[in-house]
């Protein structure tokens, strides 16, 4: 019953598909990983480049001067997170805004890594609730110095009925 209820749930939930290129760091994904997609969908989060990163050991904080101004919703939490040199996501951080619009004060001690040499790190932003889309990669092809991924949405809904009891 379990295992029916997740496929019938899998092809109702799950039909929202992502289909895009990236750089060799897209090799980091496999059949089924999980990755956060950021687009330009209004009400969803926004991406922008880490300029200069900040570190406050005092306050636990750090502070990113990024590329773009966000959009901030009132009484909304927000957080940010941002890619690793490796090309992985970190875990969303709780932020805050910083003195200028320019910049996020985000509450950790982890530093992205801004560099002459290397690309600067890219930065997923937004709500709590909307900061991405959560998606399962479905295919990685590697096309020369590129990595066409292939992904579909990862809707909870899809696993509510995993630990229910099935109907008499």
């Amino acid at each position: 019953w379990r295992l029916g209820m997740r496929e019938r749930a899998r092809l109702e939930y799950r039909r929202t598909r992502f289909q895009f290129q990236t750089e060799l760091a897209g090799l980091n994904s496999s059949y089924m990983s999980r990755c956060a997609i950021a687009t330009d969908v209004p009400g969803y989060g926004q991406s922008a480049w880490v300029k200069v990163a900040r570190l406050d050991e005092l306050a636990g904080t750090v502070t990113l001067e990024v590329s773009e101004e966000f959009d901030w919703v009132d009484g909304a939490s927000h957080v940010i997170a941002w890619r690793e040199p490796n090309g992985k996501l970190t875990s969303p951080f709780p932020a805050q805004p910083g003195a200028t619009p320019f910049e996020v004060v985000a509450t950790t001690t982890q530093m992205p890594t801004v560099r002459d040499d290397m690309e600067p790190p890219f930065v997923h932003f937004g709500t709590t609730e909307n900061w991405s889309w959560q998606a399962l990669v479905r295919e990685v092809s590697p096309e020369g110095n590129k990595v066409s991924i292939s992904a579909v949405i990862d809707d909870p809904r899809v696993y509510e009925h995993d630990d229910a009891t099935p109907p008499a």
